[in-house]
């Protein structure tokens, strides 16, 4: 009797840590990057595709210093004070052409939790959309 306790007690408590480490990952921002052609130029979309607030702590272009006459004003939330992205959220940014094929690396957070999300600015492809609540905005910028 007393081991059929001790695996009840033992098959409880990895139930218990499965449900904990799934909600975990589920209740977690995951931000996620596009880039958007628009009226010949270009803009970067940073947004929050998860369910929790993500504080977006840095962003920084990876190789972007060796890059010559690229346009600072022009490199989305590069060393930008901290900010939050609620769930599905998004900030646009123009982008400098010479910045694609170069690396972005988003350091952000939640609570205690750190993450860091590190990706290339691939090259634009031909099927690439604007969302309809996108137009009005990036019309905004010209």
């Amino acid at each position: 009797m007393q081991n059929a306790e001790c695996l009840a007690i033992v098959l409880s408590l990895i139930a218990v840590f499965q449900s904990w480490y799934s909600i975990r990952k589920s209740n977690r921002p995951y931000i996620s990057i596009q880039l958007i052609p628009y009226n010949k130029r270009v803009y970067l979309k940073i947004k929050n595709n998860g369910n929790q607030d993500a504080k977006i702590n840095n962003v920084s272009y990876l190789g972007a210093a060796e890059i010559e006459n690229i346009n600072r004003d022009h490199m989305p939330l590069n060393n930008c004070n901290p900010f939050t992205l609620a769930p599905n959220e998004a900030k646009l940014g123009l982008i400098d052409m010479k910045l694609i094929n170069s690396e972005i690396e988003i350091k952000y957070s939640s609570g205690l939790r750190r993450f860091t999300y590190k990706r290339k600015l691939e090259s634009l492809g031909t099927n690439v959309f604007i969302n309809s609540e996108d137009r009005p905005f990036i019309d905004t910028l010209r």
